[in-house]
């Protein structure tokens, strides 16, 4: 059976959901000499979970073929998702460099850019330049809502609403433009945006946090619990919506609740310094057995 075959049974293996069958073909493809079929095997095991051999085969692939523009943007994208930003974009830039054409590997650096506080003006200028090329990318008018949101709230909602009026099931930029109406106070705006997405994804926990935060600000304790609840359910390893119900419990003066949902929450993410700090500050008030 030739490389090619053997890795299309093992994609074939994988959307029948046999991860351990398609991991064997895989694992086996890591020595190849054919660079394109390399950037199919990383991509592959990204999907796989193991980011330390998709690198290898990007690397392999990168040295049997420094001209592969597809092999330096993966590299990119696993560098980025492993938190090194600045190895990421200079991945990206060398994507560029040999396809300076590429809307979408353009998107993603202007992206990765807009990530790093040194180089995040300088992603923003190349979003903005995508969108003279490809005024209706919604992927850059996201992102560019994103970089702006807290700094210009009324350019980030026009780049947010063309973003939508190009895709208009665009879940992110639903939701975050809901979450930018409610900082502005905007709340029945803000509650169709949440809705929608709920409509679409009703498992999508930011979104659901986003809508209890929306209703916690109008004081809502009741609709606000719910939404936390949800998003709480619907992602038990996460501990932000733990915490944020933690903070209702304690406002509306659950103490002893809102202990628990602290502790919850450290105890599931022991990195998470927002719970963390919520749980201090709460038994430097109340001691351990709050009334």
């Amino acid at each position: 059976m030739s490389e090619e075959s053997r890795l299309d049974a093992a994609e074939d293996l994988m959307e029948r959901g046999d991860p351990v069958g398609a991991a064997k073909l895989c694992y086996g493809l890591l020595r190849s000499n054919d660079p394109a079929l390399l950037v199919r095997v990383g991509k592959l095991l990204v999907r796989l979970e193991d980011l330390a051999s998709a690198k290898a085969a990007y690397r392999r692939s990168v040295t049997l073929n420094p001209r592969l523009a597809s092999a330096h943007s993966a590299l990119g994208v696993v560098a980025f998702d492993e938190g090194n930003t600045a190895e990421a974009i200079q991945h990206l830039k060398r994507a560029v460099e040999l396809e300076p054409t590429d809307i979408d590997k353009l998107v993603m650096l202007g992206v990765f850019q807009t990530e790093d506080n040194s180089s995040a003006d300088e992603g923003l200028r190349l979003l903005e330049f995508v969108l003279t090329l490809d005024p209706d990318n919604s992927e850059a008018h996201y992102n560019i809502g994103v970089t702006l949101r807290n700094v210009d709230p009324g350019r980030a909602e026009h780049h947010f609403r063309e973003a939508i009026k190009n895709d208009p099931e665009y879940v992110e930029a639903l939701r975050e433009l809901g979450y930018l109406l409610a900082g502005l106070n905007r709340f029945d705006e803000a509650e169709a945006r949440f809705s929608a997405v709920d409509k679409m994804d009703p498992e999508d926990a930011w979104n659901l946090v986003y809508w209890g935060t929306a209703r916690w600000q109008q004081g809502d304790a009741e609709g606000s619990r719910t939404y936390f609840e949800r998003a709480a359910k619907s992602h038990p390893e996460w501990a932000l919506p733990l915490w944020s119900l933690g903070a209702l419990e304690e406002e509306v003066g659950n103490f002893s609740k809102a202990r628990s949902l602290y502790e919850l929450a450290v105890s599931i993410d022991p990195d998470d310094e927002v719970a963390r700090s919520k749980l201090d500050t709460f038994r430097s008030r109340y001691g351990d057995k709050p009334d």
